[in-house]
């Protein structure tokens, strides 16, 4: 039997454990650990087999993990392939919505009053998904320029103000910058009478704003004298602004004093490299053609720019500009949507100038353009309507966005996005721009009723829903998905847009001053709003009314669909009750469903009739950008009237009652515009129709922020992919394997409890090849934490650790920490031993920047550790402090009890930075020397600095990294090797805890063997040991932390081992020398 030849101290190795260098060995189930950095991963295929390669990008947060999937099969391109979506979790998918569907309305700022009184308008959507809507307040010529935003996921827009004070208009234009910022520029007077662009920049999505540039233009603009022949000098009107390849484009509507050209209508073109600060005047077009309301968008890295016509050439003109620089009445022009004799644009009485209309382009996400103009009051069907149409293939064919009014008409290549039907109510000024598979609209308006019309309103259209509006067909190109072909907003009162009043008792009704809605109010009264649509029973009816009962006492309040033809009637209605809603059969006298939900809070109901059929979908009424319905009537059967009435009816009010309603939207399309609805009923996801694969170098964004492409193809229906995140900081960057240095590693998000689990085996209970476990943690700012092993069926605890140095008392004088001279430990600090960790002064952690050699305390005289911190300017103040090292190793002894997995569990406490980080994570287990090596070990440092000196004497440094050491062991007085040479079964033993259950953790006479073996077992420097140069024999303890310097070093093995023989017959007792064992500090 050997014989305990323990030591007191000895020397060795913290040796990896290869089941342990990975996030392979992550216990998820035990692991409760925040992980900060979350970016999309790779999409996952769900099938054996798939052509088409999905790609995700952009942001995501820790619990947005998304599914994707094929709602109809082909290939990435224009009308192939198209996919779906939804929350990982969830049931419902999502499909798409097209932007020529006005799907919520809301106002931005709403009211009257001069605060209201809002002067052109232009919008943006930020790289964070911001939407930021710039306007001007006009209050007797003086203008105050504003920024409303919405940010991703809010429900409410912010008012912030840029300018104030302002003697000219500003109209404005907004871009979002490629370095993520947000730039609007605007008309400011100059000295005499001329007028200059001013650039204001915000780098926080529109919170903050300031000025970068005063006098944009090289050149201003003439402002003098009025109009008249041969004057000069010109009126401002409104700028747009777009930015690609490193250059600015603006252009800016002008019109010219002088009467006498043909028009007067004029754009300035300026353009310059850089983000639009100096901007070079290219050209002021005008005089012989007419140059009205400029628009530019960004497709393909070049500037689409577009110029409003004038009453000749009714349209849209289109410019592609390779340059900014390319003056655009040279540049090429593109084709653009055939307008079907609709007359677009409102201009002065004689035709020379441009005074209202729409003139937009907008790019969405996928590389679509959109086109948006705005037709006169000539065409009784669609006054002041906005129409919108798309091109995929670079203007050179445009097709509608809706069934109405076309593509039945089959001569127009334009539909209705906003249709109220009416000469005297039409949209005003407008900005458009794209989010998350949205398009946002931000306008003022006209009307003949009220005192809002210069009120902001946001108006969206499309987006993703998990009820989407069929077309024609069963899978219908975009330009046969149905649309709106009446939209009513609260813009003026429905009895003034063409909807029948019909009214009794006491009733009133009110487009409110506080908010975009029309208010019902009646007492035993009835008042109702009717319109008679065309169209066959045979045919569908679809309709979406938002509304809210905010009190019901007697009566009826309901929004009400008929089909009739004189042979046959069906009809249903939505009544709001105080407590529920029922959908009710009017010729059949049931109910055919029942929303136990309080009609006070607004809802909106999708509703598709049809041949007989119904079906109803409700939600919450809110401006989410993804709509999740809840189908309440699935494709029933209705009853038939009795005395069928000849025509369609769409309805809407109180009926005999003593109540108050809000009405919020109320949009329908018949005939044969709505397609094939869905009154049979609706399933998700077989009905969904989707959105087109973006095809490289584009991706759709979704509200979560993660961005959506495809490659090539063909897709399946019902393909399916997974889309989890990773995590720039995630627990796995805290493994060797997976990051070899320590810059990146672990954080969490807080500094909330955290548990990080790694396990050996899901069975049975392991060793790890000795009686002692080694936890090393590099880069950490935290010092509070517990060791625990899992024994089979629970966690024990194992190690209690605080690492922290008790400093004492710590006085503080501006960024500089010293010891009291009386109060204090007597630990000794090496210089700048703890250079880059951290320091707790009272409540407050902050980051070591440098600090001398001296004492963390003292009673007698000695020189003091002076500590300079990061964050600190304080008065002379006295506050407890403690050190917390950044490198910190924890070996625990097992006395003979062997764990089948370890967990980390670090406590709430305070940080420096606000979360918790681990740089390396370094599991294993103690290897000690059984001879220990010679005296004359050797520490290098050498520093990562590189310098370089000129001809002139000049040196010039460069710091590539931090500073490494070198740490060189030999066994020169040599080892014995007789009991190992000898094969005695039992040779002498070396114990690492005095108590009685401990285990063997060494051998005396094995150090040249065990030497080179070591060396195998990591390959040298491809897995990292912990050199430990000072291990103790515990007694009455199992835990000895090392948290100094000079204590331990992850390390890798260089060199070779070299074993030389000094006495002895080989492996017969010999005696050996081993030369030296060098290990390169990890940085």
């Amino acid at each position: 039997m050997g014989n305990d030849r323990s030591r007191s101290r000895y020397q060795g190795l913290g040796m990896p454990d290869r089941r342990l260098d990975s996030s392979g060995a992550i216990w998820d189930a035990e692991t409760n650990a925040q992980q900060a950095g979350p970016t999309p991963g790779v999409p996952v295929p769900q099938q054996p087999e798939t052509a088409l390669v999905v790609s995700a990008g952009g942001v995501m947060a820790t619990n947005d993990a998304i599914d994707l999937r094929v709602v109809r099969g082909g290939l990435v391109g224009p009308g192939q392939g198209s996919w779906g979506w939804r929350r990982r979790g969830a049931t419902p998918w999502y499909g798409w919505d097209h932007p020529g569907l006005v799907t919520h309305a809301e106002g931005i700022a709403w009211g009257t009053g001069t605060a209201y009184t809002h002067d052109t308008v232009d919008a943006c959507t930020t790289r964070e998904g911001t939407v930021i809507v710039v306007a001007a307040i006009n209050v007797v010529g003086i203008y105050t320029l504003r920024a409303y935003r919405r940010t991703m996921g809010s429900t409410t827009w912010a008012t912030v103000t840029i300018a104030t004070g302002l003697t000219t208009r500003p109209h404005a234009g907004v871009c979002a910058m490629p370095d993520g910022s947000t730039q609007v520029w605007y008309w400011v007077a100059d000295a005499g009478d001329t007028a200059q662009i001013r650039v204001e920049r915000t780098v926080d999505d529109g919170a903050t704003w300031a000025a970068t540039a005063t006098g944009a233009l090289v050149v201003p603009i003439d402002t003098s004298g009025t109009p008249g022949a041969g004057a000069g000098g010109y009126d401002l009107g409104r700028i747009r602004v777009a930015v690609a390849n490193g250059q600015t484009l603006l252009l800016a509507h002008v019109i010219a004093h002088n009467t006498t050209p043909t028009y007067r209508s004029s754009v300035v073109q300026a353009a310059g490299p850089g983000n639009g600060e100096a901007l070079i005047n290219v050209s002021i077009n005008g005089g012989a053609s007419f140059w009205g309301f400029p628009t530019i968008a960004v497709l393909n890295g070049q500037f689409i720019a577009g110029i409003h016509g004038g009453p000749v050439d009714n349209q849209i003109r289109l410019y592609r500009l390779a340059s900014a620089l390319t003056p655009i009445d040279s540049a090429a022009g593109l084709g653009t949507p055939a307008r079907g004799g609709f007359e677009p644009g409102f201009y002065d009485g004689t035709g020379k100038y441009q005074i209202g209309g729409v003139a937009e382009l907008v790019v969405d996400d996928g590389g679509a353009l959109y086109h948006l103009i705005q037709v006169d009051n000539s065409d009784p069907v669609l006054a002041g309507a906005v129409l919108i149409s798309r091109t995929q293939d670079n203007a050179a064919t445009w097709e509608p966005l809706g069934t109405f009014p076309s593509p039945l008409s089959g001569t127009i290549e334009q539909s209705a996005l906003i249709n109220i039907g009416d000469t005297g109510t039409r949209v005003g000024l407008l900005g458009a721009t794209w989010r998350a598979g949205q398009l946002v609209l931000a306008a003022t308006h006209e009307s003949t009723g009220t005192t809002l019309d210069e009120s902001l309103l946001a108006l969206y259209a499309g987006g993703h829903s998990t009820l989407t509006l069929p077309g024609l067909d069963a899978f219908a190109a975009l330009s046969r998905r149905a649309s709106w072909s009446r939209i009513g907003l609260p813009l003026d009162l429905p009895d003034a847009v063409g909807w029948s009043l019909t009214t009794s008792g006491t009733s009133a009704s009110a487009i409110s001053t506080s908010e975009a809605r029309l208010e019902i109010t009646s007492t035993s009264g009835t008042r109702t709003f009717h319109i008679l649509p065309p169209g066959a029973v045979a045919e569908a009816l679809i309709a979406r009314v938002a509304v809210s009962v905010p009190s019901l006492a007697l009566g009826t309040v309901y929004a009400g669909f008929r089909q009739a033809d004189g042979s046959t009637e069906h009809e249903i209605e939505i009544r709001v009750g105080a407590s529920s809603t029922t959908v009710r059969d009017i010729p059949a006298g049931s109910v055919l469903a029942t929303i136990n939900l309080p009609g006070a809070v607004a809802r909106e109901y999708l509703v598709s009739m049809r041949a007989g059929k119904a079906t109803v979908a409700y939600r919450v009424y809110d401006n989410d950008v993804d709509r999740t319905w809840t189908i309440a009537v699935d494709g029933a059967s209705l009853g038939s009237a009795g005395s069928p009435a000849s025509d369609n009816r769409v309805i809407f009010g109180h009926t005999s009652a003593t109540a108050s309603s809000r009405w919020f939207e109320w949009h329908y399309v018949t005939d044969a515009e709505a397609g094939r609805g869905f009154a049979e009923g609706f399933a998700n996801p077989a009905d969904l129709i989707g959105r087109d694969w973006a095809p490289p170098p584009y991706a759709a964004k979704i509200s979560t922020g993660i961005t959506i492409g495809g490659m090539r193809g063909p897709g399946r229906v019902g393909d399916e992919w997974k889309v989890d995140p990773r995590y720039r900081y995630g627990i796995g960057s805290a493994f060797w394997r997976e990051s070899p240095a320590a810059r990146v590693g672990w954080r969490s998000v807080d500094t909330t409890t955290q548990a990080i689990a790694v396990q050996l085996t899901t069975n049975g209970r392991p060793r790890i090849m000795s009686d002692a476990a080694l936890f090393t943690l590099i880069g950490v700012n935290f010092s509070q934490f517990e060791i625990s092993g899992w024994d089979g069926s629970a966690w024990q605890s194992l190690a209690l650790v605080d690492t922290r140095l008790q400093a004492g008392v710590l006085v503080g004088s501006g960024d500089t920490l010293i010891s009291s001279s009386s109060v204090g430990s007597t630990t000794y600090l090496d210089a700048g031993e703890y250079a880059g960790a951290c320091v707790e002064w009272g409540p407050n952690v902050y980051r070591i920047r440098d600090h001398s050699a001296g004492v963390l305390g003292t009673t007698g005289t000695a020189r003091m550790a002076e500590i300079v911190v990061d964050g600190l300017d304080t008065a002379t103040t006295s506050q407890d402090g403690a050190i917390i090292p950044r490198d910190v190793a924890v070996r625990v002894d097992l006395l003979g009890v062997h764990y089948s997995a370890w967990r980390i569990g670090i406590a709430a406490q305070g940080t420096p930075e606000g979360y918790f980080e681990i740089g390396l994570l370094h599991v294993g287990r103690v290897e000690v020397f059984g001879t220990p090596p010679a005296f004359g070990w050797q520490t290098s440092t050498a520093t990562n600095t590189t310098s370089e000196t000129s001809p002139d004497g000049t040196t010039r440094t460069a710091r590539r990294g931090d500073a490494q050491r070198q740490y060189v062991q030999a066994w020169t007085d040599g080892v014995w090797m007789g009991q190992h040479d000898n094969g005695v079964g039992s040779p002498d033993y070396l114990l690492l805890n005095a108590d009685a259950n401990a285990e063997p953790s060494g051998t005396k006479h094995d150090t040249g063997a065990q030497v080179e073996g070591l060396l195998r077992e990591v390959d040298g420097a491809d897995r990292p040991v912990v050199v430990l140069r000072t291990v103790d024999r515990l007694d009455g303890s199992t835990v000895e932390v090392y948290n100094r310097r000079a204590q331990f070093m992850l390390a890798r093995l260089s060199g070779e081992v070299a074993v030389e023989n000094v006495r002895g017959p080989e492996y017969a007792g010999e005696l050996v020398r081993i030369a030296q064992l060098v290990a390169d500090e990890v940085v």
